[in-house]
């Protein structure tokens, strides 16, 4: 790892390929400013990789189920128990997602933070995006699973070429406190 004392010896090529890496822009920059730039990122102790472009999004997924005590290992693939009858499911507020989002979770990076559209979540569901919402209480003792299905805002299909974009939301039953969240979107 570098020290601060190091980026003053290092030549231009270093210099961008370090602040690259951690998602720092070099554009524009002079040698001087890199050099101060790569001093701030070494003592913020950046990390390498900031998009998670290496992650395993499956494994990350299934991980995290595992570590809150699901017994399954991807909603998306349960098959029985859900309903699109609401009436007995938790109410989930615009509250619960902010104190999950802000809060909680640290995996969210800039490219997911700069997709991420600001809690349209009413006006999407008004407007007819939201094509499909089931719930499941019965799966997992301790959880309850929402999936949805959503159709994106801009496009025809989704940029994996699908019609809609799944997602779901997993809550602990005894707090309806949410606990893990995903969707096939850039926003995440």
């Amino acid at each position: 790892m570098a020290s601060n004392s190091d980026f003053d010896t290092w030549k231009l090529p270093q210099l961008r390929e370090y602040l690259i890496e951690r998602g720092v822009t070099v554009t524009g920059h002079l040698k001087p400013v890199l050099i101060s730039l790569c001093k701030n990122v070494c003592s913020l102790n950046l990390p390498k990789d900031p998009n998670f472009i290496s992650v395993n999004i499956k494994q990350t997924i299934e991980n995290k189920l595992k570590a809150i005590g699901c017994t399954f290992t991807n909603p998306f693939t349960i098959n029985e128990g859900f309903t699109s009858d609401l009436t007995h499911a938790p109410v989930i507020t615009l509250r619960d997602i902010f104190n999950y989002l802000v809060c909680s979770i640290s995996d969210f990076d800039g490219e997911r933070l700069l997709a991420w559209k600001s809690f349209n979540d009413t006006r999407l569901a008004d407007d007819g995006h939201v094509i499909l919402l089931e719930f499941n209480d019965e799966e997992d003792e301790n959880f309850n699973i929402f999936r949805a299905n959503v159709k994106p805002t801009q496009r025809d299909k989704t940029y994996t070429q699908k019609a809609y974009y799944g997602c779901w939301i997993i809550l602990r039953k005894a707090t309806n406190v949410i606990e893990v969240s995903y969707c096939e979107c850039k926003g995440g």
